[in-house]
């Protein structure tokens, strides 16, 4: 797969907010919600890869903080952007990325022409200034920015650039609880306990289960 995306890189020494911080509970500031930070970034890939929206063949998003429950995200992403073509979305965090890339791959090999991947996530609006020295909520504050990412992928050809290979995406086995969730605001608990979602972290099951163990 042929890629185009950003060269500049950056050591991320800030994290960026959709939302002022000034109260509690806080939706996105006008222009920061979920959808516009993908939308403006797909924009910028395309201008990047020399590409019109209307050239894209497939639109794929994955975010874990949509902007609502349905419509899906990257429908309104595609609104956004004046895209009439073919869009998918995955609710994942960060494996949404690598379930994305597999999708695509199958579509490529398939025929299809270019195709956009954007992750976008505002989880800030779940982090509780109020409980800031709260284990769970300060590491929220420490990991979770809000932002969009975006990659255009083509067939592969004979021209110079970027190549991605060796897609692969797995799991780490059944029987594991997830270290990481989002319980509050589903159809399971449809209220939440602290008057909106947040982030819950098991972090006994990320230190027994995370990267060093899939490692080994």
């Amino acid at each position: 797969m042929a890629a185009a995306a950003g060269t500049e890189r950056r050591i991320a020494r800030t994290r960026h907010f959709c939302r002022d911080m000034r109260t509690r509970s806080e939706a996105p500031r006008k222009g920061y919600r979920n959808p516009e930070l993908a939308a403006s970034a797909v924009q910028s890939a395309l201008g990047e890869a020399g590409l019109a929206v209307h050239e894209l063949s497939y639109l794929i998003g994955h975010t874990a903080t949509p902007a609502r429950l349905m419509p899906s995200n990257i429908g309104q992403v595609a609104e956004l952007l004046d895209y009439a073509g073919r869009f998918v979305e995955f609710r994942q965090a960060c494996t949404g990325f690598a379930n994305a890339l597999v999708f695509a791959q199958g579509l490529l090999r398939a025929g299809a022409g270019a195709i956009a991947i954007v992750g976008s996530e505002t989880g800030s609006v779940f982090f509780d200034p109020v409980r800031a020295e709260d284990a769970g909520q300060l590491v929220n504050m420490l990991q979770m920015g809000d932002g969009a990412a975006p990659i255009i992928l083509a067939r592969h050809d004979d021209r110079a650039g970027p190549r991605l290979s060796h897609v692969y995406y797995g799991q780490m086995g059944r029987g594991r609880a997830p270290a990481l969730t989002v319980a509050d605001g589903g159809s399971d608990t449809p209220s939440c306990s602290v008057g909106f979602p947040e982030f819950r972290h098991d972090f006994a099951a990320i230190q027994r289960s995370g990267l060093s163990d899939a490692a080994s």
